[in-house]
């Protein structure tokens, strides 16, 4: 979203019911920044599961700091069906790599790792094809936290929903003047929004 015309990083987290848990305008989109405000979140809402896109910098940003990702299969599914249109994978090893990722295990994961090594095997050294596979065998992990976590969910839809809204709100203006103007549009379009959804709308509690 933009400032003054200078397009700025906003990150809106929720709880799986949709409760929107807090708003911040971020420096940049790089792990060093998401991992300094997941601590936060974390020291502030005894954080523990993360459920997220498939943004490069999320799975860096999240290493040592004890919590867990759910990846969301939606995400991963999208980028996993547009690079295997690159690669030189045969029409039934596509449909497999896509059938496992469409229902993660950690028997699928295991599957994957098995291509990987055939695949090595019988080409003698890395390809792009098995970077490919490598980069999902580790993805895995992350797409298979709901066996592991009960109650997280396996797709990250109802921050999608959510984020959805405000933006569809957002395209109606012409971008805003400060940050406070931004947190304070972000904060009443949620609270709209989540007011409509269980029927209940009392905006006098938003006037300080």
């Amino acid at each position: 979203m933009k400032i003054r015309g200078v397009k700025k990083t906003v990150n809106l987290s929720f709880t799986p019911e949709g409760i929107l848990l807090d708003v911040e305008i971020l420096e940049d989109e790089t792990a060093p920044t998401f991992r300094k405000y997941i601590l936060k979140l974390k020291e502030r809402l005894n954080l523990d599961v993360l459920v997220t896109d498939d943004h490069a910098s999320y799975r860096e940003s999240l290493i040592g700091t004890g919590i867990e990702r759910r990846l969301c299969i939606v995400h991963v599914l999208k980028n996993v069906m547009k690079g295997l249109k690159k690669l030189d994978f045969s029409e039934e090893e596509k449909g497999k790599i896509i059938g496992l990722v469409r229902a993660p295990t950690g028997k699928g994961r295991i599957i994957i790792w098995e291509m990987y090594l055939k695949r090595l095997k019988e080409r003698g050294s890395r390809d792009e094809g098995m970077q490919f596979l490598l980069r999902l065998t580790e993805k895995c992990m992350d797409l298979t936290t709901y066996e592991r976590r009960e109650g997280v969910p396996k797709d990250n839809n109802f921050t999608e929903r959510n984020i959805g809204g405000t933006k569809i709100r957002y395209k109606t203006t012409r971008g805003m003047k400060s940050e406070e103007g931004l947190l304070n549009f972000l904060y009443l379009t949620q609270e709209i929004l989540r007011g409509n959804e269980i029927g209940e709308i009392d905006l006098k509690k938003l006037i300080v």
